[in-house]
């Protein structure tokens, strides 16, 4: 970096200018990955969940775990938490494992590290997760179509990590402008889903989505520890 101009060499300083620190140095190389480390054991659990599905086979992991409304009215809830770590195919995997990381790494530094902390991201994860699937449910709730995917827990992720943009990482109002102008796009493309769904039907749980994300906005401040 160049010197700003003066009557000094760029070895040489003043007696009465002190010298300017040296910048710290990295100690070691840059994290490829650099998300709080409940994120991405989050990311493992549902990348191994995957590779089991796989192992025995989509139609026996999905009659097993995925969340079927018409079972669930049947008292069957074992499909509440499974489904959020089923996926219907590799590239569905890839976008809601990437979204994992994106929309996490901020829940998961206001919730801590620690091992409280990563118990409280946990349950906020998948208590956003549950509440997407009942909503699911309770507008088909004698559907029998499964829902599987993290889709909803990750949509919560979304909505916490709006509440975090206004005061930079502190909760805020979902209803300042920062907040609004994250979520209110995911709204309207959701609607804009469940719209086009009436014509043709399309394999997105835009119910598990609008669920989880209001679950998210909601439960944010209960989860988060006091400033």
């Amino acid at each position: 970096m160049s010197e700003p101009p003066g009557p000094w060499s760029r070895t040489a300083v003043p007696p009465t200018v002190p010298a300017a620190p040296a910048p710290p140095q990295r100690s070691g190389p840059e994290r490829a990955v650099n998300a709080p480390w409940p994120v991405v054991a989050f990311c493992a659990l549902i990348v191994a969940a995957f590779l089991w599905q796989i192992s025995v086979g989509r139609d026996q992991a999905v009659a097993r775990f995925a969340l079927v409304p018409i079972e669930l009215s049947a008292g069957r809830v074992r499909g509440l938490f499974g489904h959020i770590f089923l996926h219907g195919g590799w590239l569905h995997l890839f976008f809601n494992t990437t979204a994992l990381l994106a929309f996490g790494a901020p829940v998961a530094r206001v919730f801590g590290s620690s091992p409280a902390g990563a118990l409280r991201f946990a349950a906020y994860f998948l208590l956003c997760g549950v509440l997407g699937g009942l909503f699911f449910w309770a507008l088909h709730p004698y559907g029998g179509v499964p829902l599987v995917g993290a889709s909803g827990a990750i949509s919560g992720l979304m909505g916490g990590a709006a509440r975090l943009i206004e005061r930079r990482g502190a909760v805020g109002s979902p209803f300042s402008r920062a907040a609004l102008g994250f979520l209110l796009p995911w709204v309207a493309l959701n609607l804009i889903i469940a719209a086009a769904g009436l014509a043709v039907p399309l394999p997105i749980a835009w119910e598990a989505h609008l669920g989880g994300l209001a679950a998210g906005v909601l439960l944010l401040r209960l989860f988060a520890p006091r400033a």
